[in-house]
């Protein structure tokens, strides 16, 4: 699958710094129990600069990476070292490790990438881009919901957990709000689909702080759309 998945990013994006699998190839064979879905990946160099798809850095370079040479249970979340931190010790990854774990999923089995590739500095400094890679981006999640038809599609920020319902039709509605401390949680309920969550995004608020922890609320949500995680079979 994760062959097919690969096909399917945008030719033109891939000499663009930024990635798009967040998770090795064991977190790619259906079903999923969660799709970990960011809005772009953040951090120097910008989105117009790279130029070489070899590069590592790069969405080209970084898929070559994950399909020939990341070990099978490569997660981002765990492995990857940021902003000179030992690997998983950064504080986005150990917020998503929090949540997870307090969900009783292991992230070496959910499918993690985002909503659009290339990477930048801020999501406003997309610009007039925006729109037009979020289209080029979103058959591959689409592909993604389809084949690994995913129970919940975890959203950083509310606006990414809104484009995402969007474009699986969700209904206008919300299936559940909360506001925890003085960030805001959505989601909505895919008919014959995913439950989408647009949860504040933990590099503003960390999730290990308990004021700032939305996991009950997470937990609550799933049981209320009466999901039943950890089901899916593992390999």
């Amino acid at each position: 699958m994760i062959e097919e998945l690969a096909k399917c990013i945008p030719s033109e994006l891939r000499f663009k710094s930024g990635n798009v699998f967040y998770s090795g190839r064991a977190a790619w064979n259906a079903p999923a129990e969660i799709y970990i879905l960011g809005f772009n990946p953040g951090g120097e160099p910008p989105l117009i600069g790279a130029s070489d798809e070899n590069s590592f850095d790069t969405v080209g370079g970084h898929t070559r990476f994950i399909l020939k040479n990341a070990f099978e249970h490569y997660s981002t979340w765990l492995d990857a070292s940021w902003n000179s931190n030992q690997p998983g010790e950064a504080p986005l990854q150990k917020s998503m490790q929090h949540v997870m774990n307090k969900l009783g999923l292991d992230l070496r089995f959910l499918p993690s990438s985002n909503l659009v590739f290339p990477r930048s500095k801020g999501s406003s400094d997309l610009g007039n881009e925006e729109k037009k890679l979020i289209e080029q981006c979103w058959p591959f999640h689409q592909l993604v919901i389809d084949n690994l038809t995913p129970k919940v599609l975890f959203c950083f920020g509310v606006p990414t957990g809104e484009i995402a319902a969007k474009h699986l039709a969700a209904p206008p509605e919300l299936f559940a709000k909360n506001k925890i401390y003085s960030y805001s949680y959505k989601a909505w309920k895919v008919d014959q689909g995913p439950l989408v969550f647009g949860l504040h995004h933990p590099s503003y608020a960390n999730w290990t702080i308990p004021k700032y922890d939305p996991s009950d609320w997470i937990a609550d949500t799933i049981a209320s759309a009466n999901i039943n995680l950890n089901e899916t079979v593992r390999e």
